[in-house]
């Protein structure tokens, strides 16, 4: 087949992380293209692909549109891919001029209320639709326009090919002895405050002196979350790593992962963070609840709750014998659930099936 992925975003994130996966696994079979907005993007994928760089203004983007329908027609493409709101129209629109079709990938729990735009973006404009956790799937069903077995559920897979030899060279940092982490963009969404202040509330209970925190990522609040440190006094606690192409040695260290997101699909920073072991606390958002057993390979909160995260830190801390039964549990889970060939095989077959 010859796929075309669209990615109209600025920064890295989750879904970016998934479209690298995605075209990774199928290029080893398939003729696979990329367009993109940004550099920052399009400069990531650094394997042998066939890249445009769009403008991607808006959505009825005249000038995208055509552009579009030439990568279609001159590189045959059969399959438009598009990952991003702007992207699902504008692909939309070039693959029925094309008479191709286009599947749209959403990983995030999004509400289609029964409006005549997300009736022609997510039915008529789509042949397809990807997600990656049955939440997903069950709230867009409860619109009226949207059939069954139009959407696919396909978990996101890990390269866990490149990711065994890390455990033997990361190390905790320097005077560390309990490591709690955490990934993603500094957003709203996030709830990177929160964490931040579950964090301080572990340290003032227990008075350790030997933990910190890791927050890895870049965003618009990483200013407003420094000033939060400060405030609690424990910037010298916390350390805001920035984007990290590579970002396994600090969570293989990691004795603690949370992730306490208002919405999610299924995060890959958490899958990452199970697969090396981390005892994990995870808000119930997206798809989290379908693999997270609470207590058995994790904690899931159903509210987010200052105390009770300080709580949960203090008894992991405690009880390290917790934190590697935790670990080992959650690292079992990714290996039996989210590996890049059953991706792959997954997205081959919905291709092949909507074709």
């Amino acid at each position: 087949m010859n796929i075309l992925f669209l990615n109209s975003a600025h920064d890295w994130g989750g879904n970016e992380k998934w479209t690298y996966l995605a075209i990774q696994c199928l290029a080893e079979d398939h003729q696979i293209h990329l367009a993109y907005r940004d550099d920052l993007i399009g400069n990531r994928f650094d394997f042998e692909i066939k890249k445009y760089k769009l403008p991607f203004l808006f959505e009825g983007d005249l000038f995208s549109i055509i552009k579009l329908i030439w990568i279609v027609r001159r590189k045959q493409i059969d399959v438009l891919i598009p990952t991003k709101r702007k992207d699902y129209v504008l692909a939309g629109i070039a693959a029925k001029i094309c008479k191709k079709k286009n599947i749209l990938r959403l990983g995030i729990v999004r509400e289609l209320h029964n409006k005549w735009h997300n009736n022609m973006v997510y039915n008529k404009l789509a042949d397809g639709i990807i997600v990656n956790a049955e939440r997903i799937k069950s709230v867009l069903l409860k619109s009226k326009f949207i059939k069954n077995d139009k959407i696919k559920v396909i978990y996101n897979g890990l390269d866990l090919s490149n990711l065994n030899w890390v455990v033997k060279t990361s190390k905790p940092p320097e005077n560390c002895s309990f490591l709690v982490s955490s990934m993603g963009r500094l957003s709203h969404r996030k709830r990177f405050d929160y964490l931040i202040k579950g964090f301080n509330q572990f340290i003032s209970a227990t008075g350790t002196n030997d933990s910190q925190l890791e927050i890895i990522g870049e965003g618009e609040e990483l200013n407003a979350l420094k000033d939060l440190t400060s405030k609690l006094k424990i910037e010298d606690r916390v350390n805001f790593s920035g984007f990290l192409s590579n970002p396994y040695p600090q969570l293989a260290a990691s004795d603690v992962f949370i992730l306490l997101s208002r919405n999610e699909g299924i995060s890959n920073a958490l899958l990452e963070a199970m697969y090396f072991k981390n005892a994990i606390i995870a808000t119930v958002a997206g798809g989290t609840a379908e693999f997270i057993e609470n207590g058995i390979n994790g904690y899931l909160l159903e509210e987010v709750d200052i105390k009770r995260i300080g709580a949960l830190l203090q008894d992991l801390y405690l009880n390290p014998e917790k934190r590697k039964r935790l670990g080992e549990a959650a690292h079992q889970t990714v290996l039996r659930k989210f590996s890049l060939k059953a991706m792959k095989d997954s997205l081959e077959s919905f291709c092949k099936e909507v074709l």
